[in-house]
């Protein structure tokens, strides 16, 4: 029967974020017929193995991405060509359709081939999957959920963007957090997710990842935006400590906050309490970072671990 739920997650450069991510679901998410699958797009073959030992140690399904795919985009991004695309390609002598020598193999480049990548995995591997719900490798789960109900009733969640020139608005589906019904909605595969330029008039403006779902998103009725709380300050978590249902947790975040200086969100509330917590690891600028800040950063998620 198609009704598993896959949370899949892709993971760069911090394994530490697997165990975190795997502890959280075992704990958090109430559904039975659910699977967690890590794919792999580290460059660093250290990380590479420790990934992949982590996973092997938790018994958590390891699909290493195929790391050519970043080299010629087009052979992993959809065939059907958006009118963006079109025009991007019009207006911009450097792009080959999805290939641009300036923006293959950059952060956010890889990001959409990792998730497009991920889609032809489940067309072509995957037969009983009712949802696939993605999440960035630096989101832990907070509180109890159950994802079924939560999903129940529209075939694709996510987390609105937008972009506006000369007073138009261009929304779009964000690529770190999202869920498919792919039971329902089974052309999925065919909305590229890559990030674009949008034109009007004279004028334009880029979109980052997941900027050229806008067109897909005119059409498709049967959609729901994913609710998200961002933090800027420590009055602002301060003020969101009766949505988080742990007080070990408050204070961790606590720390997390102070210690790394992060931007963070949470997402999905459900039953009241807020249920995802994005930490912005900064999973692939982390060389920008020296070492005492990911030391920082890691013993912060270490505690974190032990009181999950």
């Amino acid at each position: 029967m198609n009704n598993k739920i896959y949370i899949v997650s892709l993971h760069y450069n911090n394994p530490l974020f697997i165990k975190l991510q795997y502890k959280s679901i075992k704990k958090y998410v109430e559904d039975e017929n659910i699977e967690f699958i890590v794919f792999d797009d580290s460059k660093d073959i250290n990380i590479t193995n420790s990934n992949q030992s982590i996973c092997n140690e938790f018994n958590i399904k390891y699909i290493r991405i195929n790391q050519n795919i970043h080299f010629d985009r087009n052979s992993i991004l959809p065939k059907k060509l958006t009118e963006i695309r079109k025009k991007m390609i019009s207006m911009d002598s450097n792009f080959d359709i999805y290939n641009n020598r300036h923006l293959n193999n950059t952060a956010g480049a890889r990001h959409v081939d990792g998730i497009h990548f991920i889609f032809d995995y489940f067309f072509n591997n995957i037969n009983d999957c009712e949802h696939i719900f993605n999440i960035d490798s630096d989101m832990f789960f907070i509180n109890n959920i159950n994802l079924k109900l939560y999903f129940s009733n529209y075939n694709l969640w996510y987390v609105s963007q937008s972009r506006e020139i000369e007073n138009k608005q261009f929304e779009y589906a964000w690529p770190n957090i999202f869920s498919i019904n792919i039971k329902n909605f089974n052309n999925y595969y065919e909305i590229s997710w890559d990030g674009c330029r949008y034109y009007c008039n004279d004028k334009s403006v880029s979109a980052d990842t997941g900027g050229e779902t806008y067109e897909f998103l005119l059409t498709f009725d049967n959609k729901q935006k994913i609710e998200y709380r961002q933090i800027n300050s420590l009055n602002d978590l301060d003020n969101l400590t009766e949505y988080i249902n742990n007080e070990n947790i408050n204070i961790l975040l606590n720390e997390i906050s102070i210690n790394n200086n992060l931007f963070n969100e949470f997402y999905i509330n459900y039953n009241n309490k807020l249920c995802i917590f994005h930490i912005r690891g900064f999973t692939w600028n982390a060389e920008l970072y020296n070492e005492e800040y990911k030391k920082k950063l890691n013993n912060s998620l270490e505690k974190l671990l032990n009181n999950i």
